[in-house]
């Protein structure tokens, strides 16, 4: 329930934002990133509230949240959160075992039909970030990297050398800044690690903490997957994984657990998973 709540805010904010107020996506007070890996939880609980719970009035609640959630997803312009939605929904296909071949493709469909009725709706939005995408491709094609795109690969190979200068514990947060202002860096590359963050979770964690520090952070990630592959219901399993999924794709392109309020919810939400199949366990039927 406050998940698709979460959800239907998230949805009344990025149509507001774009539609009204005119900009380019829902990223005026909010980070993006973070922001829409917030909304693709909300989409994936509220996808699972409605498949999993008894049909009533709540599950009108739990429709607006999906709605919300998603098309907050188009309006963030987030191109890895838009790659891991075709993947997360895959996963609560795939791994639901619950669901017979007749009920899978029928979801399929219906999602297929509600994501192409709001990418029409919503179109000149994302064209223009395509054409935006094409275009840095196409600069980077060149050999020009001054471009989101461009930075991002300039931040990764600058990570990937640092990290070979002290691979098990790092060269720590206070070494960062002088570093980057001693390298011989591109500006824009220099300014984004010396300000923000390596914009790649993996990559910046390695580089402050090294692979003891990566190895406890996955340690926490991983575990509560662990635990739903032993002590989870199939359909509740599907829906871990694909949080998962979905985070994993994130922390490619950014730092999502920079963030904290994405740290609290998914240890809240995954926690809770958790808590009520220790409560139910597990039964021959899954």
């Amino acid at each position: 329930m406050l998940a698709s709540i979460g959800g239907v805010a998230a949805g009344v904010y990025a149509i507001y934002v774009t539609q009204i107020i005119g900009q380019a996506k829902a990223s005026s007070v909010v980070n993006p990133i973070p922001f829409a890996l917030y909304c693709l939880l909300c989409f994936l609980f509220s996808i699972h509230a409605c498949l999993s719970s008894p049909l009533s009035k709540t599950h009108t609640i739990f429709a607006l949240g999906l709605l919300g959630s998603i098309s907050a997803i188009f309006l963030s312009g987030v191109r890895g959160i838009w790659i891991a939605l075709p993947v997360v929904i895959a996963l609560v296909i795939m791994l639901n075992k619950r669901w017979s071949l007749r009920y899978k493709s029928i979801f399929a469909i219906s999602v297929l039909v509600i994501l192409s009725s709001l990418g029409f709706y919503f179109k000149d939005s994302l064209e223009a970030r395509v054409a935006q995408t094409k275009w840095e491709f196409s600069r980077i094609s060149q050999g020009n990297l001054e471009s989101s795109v461009g930075w991002r690969l300039g931040m990764w190979e600058v990570g990937y050398n640092w990290v070979k200068e002290s691979p098990l514990l790092g060269i720590g947060y206070s070494q960062i800044k002088p570093k980057a202002e001693r390298d011989d860096l591109n500006e824009r590359v220099r300014f984004y690690i010396t300000n923000s963050h390596f914009h790649n979770q993996f990559i910046d964690i390695l580089v402050r903490n090294g692979l003891l520090g990566l190895v406890i952070f996955l340690f926490w990630l991983l575990l509560p997957a662990y635990l739903l592959a032993t002590k989870a219901k199939s359909h509740d399993r599907a829906l871990g994984y694909s949080c998962l999924a979905g985070i994993l794709i994130a922390s490619l392109t950014d730092v999502p657990f920079h963030h904290t309020h994405i740290m609290y919810t998914y240890s809240f939400l995954i926690g809770s998973l958790l808590l009520v199949n220790l409560a139910n366990p597990l039964s021959e039927e899954y």
